[in-house]
């Protein structure tokens, strides 16, 4: 039987064991009522807890090891926050290599979790630290959660034809940003530019991997269908999961699409699509198409850099690409990330 390659289960596999194994009963023994469940391309679980929903999330940190405590409260909250919640709650589960795990290590990871943590206002309730017999580095999951007001809930399901995709800062900030730190000593060696690594090793902090910031300023000022944290798969991948789940289609405008300085030429050393290419750090968001201009107006002048890159269409299961040619091209995804292929 064939073995899966590293990255995300196909969406078509996981949608089948979600089917077989994880579709849960709609009401908990208490008599809450689960609104979301399991579901491929939708990042959060919604349970209906009286007046709020509490929104439960979980995600690893696994293709890289560096600055892992803040990394994985970052892309924990990246989803809290595009489901319109406030994140309160986090619980990590810490793995650590064995015969490589000192006092420094663990303090570090400690305390960069609980420096990001303080700093989105979230507490850190509990968890699980040990030390992992065949792991060679660090490895943190994580799980988080948070509530929001019934009426202010975002999905992955909202979008509707017609609707605009805004995307903010650009691609692929945390792909671009785990290359130069993973694959220093090999772009060195073939005579990279210094500044250019030293640029994309930069990128955890500027602009960053989180989209708590924007999140929060539009479920705030504006009509918001839908929000996506593209991760694995880069943008191709959260695009086609927004899609989907909205059963709509895609249009996307290839001369719109902001690549992040430096993205072009990893991918081209490397022969990577940046649409492919792990992209947190970037905020997808459908949006009425006539609230588009004030929208990326706003984002600009809170210093969030923001760009329309497409719509929505009415032909669900068609996603497509139109390049500066005028051609219409099929866009290309999979929920195997290029970043698996620098290993």
């Amino acid at each position: 039987m064939p073995r899966f390659p590293p990255g995300k289960l196909p969406m078509s596999f996981m949608e089948k064991i979600i089917e077989k194994y994880l579709n849960p009963d709609k009401k908990l023994e208490s008599g809450r009522k689960i609104i979301f469940g399991p579901h491929a391309g939708q990042d959060v679980a919604v349970i209906d807890i009286g007046d709020k929903y509490l929104v439960t999330k979980s995600d690893p940190i696994t293709f890289t090891s560096e600055s892992i405590g803040s990394y994985v409260v970052n892309i924990n909250a990246n989803d809290i926050v595009t489901s319109g919640a406030k994140p309160i709650g986090f619980q990590p589960t810490v793995l650590l290599p064995e015969n490589k795990t000192d006092e420094i290590l663990v303090d570090t990871i400690f305390s960069d979790m609980r420096t990001k943590c303080d700093e989105f206002g979230i507490t850190i309730t509990g968890g699980h630290t040990e030390i992992t017999v065949g792991l060679d580095r660090p490895i943190i999951c994580g799980m988080m959660w948070g509530e929001v007001k019934k009426e202010d809930l975002i999905t992955t399901f909202g979008g509707k034809p017609g609707d605009a995709l805004i995307l903010t800062k650009g691609i692929a900030i945390e792909g671009s940003y785990i290359i130069s730190k993973e694959k220093e000593k090999d772009l060195i060696q073939h005579n990279f530019n210094p500044q250019l690594i030293k640029n994309c090793q930069n990128l955890l902090n500027s602009p960053g991997i989180s989209i708590v910031k924007e999140a929060q300023l539009l479920h705030g000022n504006f009509t918001v269908h839908a929000m996506h944290d593209p991760t694995e798969g880069g943008l191709a991948m959260g695009i086609v999961e927004m899609a989907q789940n909205s059963n709509c289609g895609v249009m996307l405008d290839y001369s719109t699409i902001p690549l992040i300085s430096g993205t072009e030429e990893l991918c081209k050393f490397y022969e990577l699509d940046p649409f492919g290419l792990i992209a947190s750090g970037a905020l997808l968001v459908a949006v009425p198409k006539e609230n588009v201009g004030q929208i990326v107006s706003f984002l600009n002048k809170n210093n969030i850099q923001a760009a329309e890159i497409g719509n929505l269409t009415k032909n669900h299961g068609i996603f497509s690409v139109k390049y500066d040619n005028g051609e219409i091209k099929p866009l290309k995804y999979s929920p195997i990330d290029e970043i698996t292929k620098i290993y």
